[in-house]
C-alpha cells in the first residue's frame, strides 16, 4: 500500500483547510476542492484503459463531475478531478482498494504526488 506522506492546503486567507502527516487528516469541506495527481506509469495506454475501468472508485471518492487527463513523455500521467469531500477522497485515495487500482493500471507508486489547487488567478 503506498501513502500520501504530506498534504497541505490552504484557503484564500492562507487559513489551513486540510493537512496530512501520516495517518492524520484534518479538513474542512470544501465545495470547489480540485484535486491534481501526478505519476510515472508502466504503459500509459494500460494506464488509460484500466483508469478509465474505474467509474465506481470514483463515485466512492466523491467525484460526479468529469475528470481531466493528460499523458505526456516518459509515461508520465495527470488528472485533475473535483471530489465534493475533501476528507473522503483523501481516505479513500490512501486506502487498499485505490492501491490495487494503481498497481493493477501500472501506476509507479513511488512517484505519485497529490496537489490541492489553493490558489486561483484570473486575468
Amino acid at each position: 500500500m503506498w501513502k500520501v506522506i504530506e498534504f497541505f492546503a490552504y484557503d484564500d486567507s492562507q487559513k489551513m483547510v486540510a493537512s496530512m502527516n501520516g495517518k492524520m487528516l484534518n479538513h474542512r469541506r470544501q465545495v470547489d476542492a480540485k484535486v491534481v495527481i501526478t505519476a510515472e506509469v508502466e504503459d500509459t495506454a494500460k494506464w488509460e484503459q484500466g483508469f478509465r475501468s474505474h467509474g465506481d472508485l470514483f463515485r466512492s471518492q466523491t467525484i460526479t463531475t468529469p475528470i481531466s487527463m493528460a499523458i505526456r513523455e516518459g509515461n508520465q500521467v495527470a488528472i485533475c478531478a473535483e471530489p465534493a469531500d475533501l476528507g473522503t477522497f483523501m481516505e479513500i485515495l490512501e486506502s487498499p482498494v485505490t492501491a490495487e487500482a494503481m498497481g493493477h493500471d501500472g501506476v509507479r507508486r513511488d512517484t505519485v504526488k497529490v496537489y490541492l489547487m489553493d490558489r486561483e488567478f484570473q486575468s
